[in-house]
């Protein structure tokens, strides 16, 4: 779990540029498959999505819009509570971590990686797949001092749910 957070965070956190703060009116849903279940996510029109680094098997989701990023990770380390799970290690990697709010579900958080990184809000939702071998992990990020607002990343993570199941 670590080193999926850490391989996440480093892709994520520095940012890929450009304006993010523009109204958003239309969207782009997109498909993508985790084992055998179909999953779909509301992208609004101005995020680009990333193709998954080869290199990473975790990674199943990823886009971005300026400075804000959105990343699906796998993990197959499921636990009775699995946000518990996530949030102790999110207190072990980050060199800073101050929790906002956390639900069943869905964990807040503020957090620096390492000393000279800039403090960034994580809004995470937590799923745990229909056969219980793993959870996946949506995970959006922004900087905090800037004049980016939640707005898409929480319509993101709300508009995330099993698409089709190919059983």
């Amino acid at each position: 779990m670590k080193k999926l957070t850490l391989l996440a965070l480093a892709l994520l956190l520095t940012g890929c540029g450009g304006d993010s703060s523009s109204e958003e009116t239309s969207v782009l849903q997109e498909i993508f498959t985790v084992d055998e279940t179909n999953w779909a996510i509301n992208l609004p029109e101005s995020w680009k999505k990333v193709p998954a680094p080869k290199t990473s098997f975790n990674i199943m989701f990823l886009a971005y819009k300026g400075s804000e990023n959105f990343v699906v990770m796998k993990s197959p380390n499921v636990s009775e509570d699995v946000v518990g799970s996530v949030r102790v290690n999110a207190q072990k990697d980050f060199h800073s971590y101050h929790e906002k709010s956390a639900t069943e579900t869905t964990l807040r958080f503020e957090g620096k990686t390492d000393p000279t990184a800039s403090t960034r809000e994580f809004i995470q939702k937590i799923y745990v797949l229909p056969d219980r071998s793993a959870f996946l992990i949506g995970s959006c990020s922004l900087p905090v001092q800037s004049d980016v607002n939640d707005q898409d990343c929480l319509s993101i993570l709300d508009s995330w749910e099993i698409s089709v199941d190919k059983k």
